[in-house]
């Protein structure tokens, strides 16, 4: 409290801002996953859901799709040769000048994310959280994701 010339004024501490998205986590570990392309051209998260390589396909959830505080981002139209193109942004124009959602997506087909698995009544899906890398070219423990026809089946380990 300050006192002000006879006048007493409280301050509040301002609270932290919550996402309330109705989604509960099935656990509090970050899953890594592949972002593929389905054949409606929508984009989904591969998880290996166990040691054998069985894999899971789950919908994004909607929160995934901000694009506030994202360094890269892609557009959602291709080019000429089919591919999106990644903008690289500094953390100011991030911040403050996140794009439209319609123009753009925060990860693109091929890339491996980091997330949570979450659910929403009986709807499972994927909470992205941070951007890897491009499949291939990054370092990734082999137990926690393979895919039998890529990179780790070749005898790289």
């Amino acid at each position: 409290m300050k006192l002000l010339s006879g006048l007493k004024i409280a301050i509040a501490s301002p609270k932290k801002s919550r996402r309330t998205s109705g989604y509960k986590r099935e656990s509090n570990k970050l899953v890594t996953a592949l972002v593929i392309e389905d054949e409606n051209n929508e984009l989904k998260a591969s998880i290996n859901t166990d040691k054998i390589g069985i894999k899971e396909v789950l919908n994004f959830t909607d929160e995934s799709f901000e694009l506030k505080d994202r360094i890269s981002i892609f557009s959602k139209q291709k080019d000429e040769n089919g591919k999106r193109i990644r903008i690289i942004r500094d953390v100011w124009s991030a911040k403050f000048f996140p794009g439209l959602k319609e123009n753009y997506i925060p990860f693109n087909k091929n890339w491996l994310v980091k997330g949570y698995v979450v659910t929403n009544g009986l709807n499972k899906l994927f909470d992205f959280k941070e951007l890897i890398g491009i499949k291939g070219y990054i370092n990734v423990d082999k137990n926690e994701y393979s895919d039998n026809d890529s990179y780790f089946s070749k005898s790289r380990y």
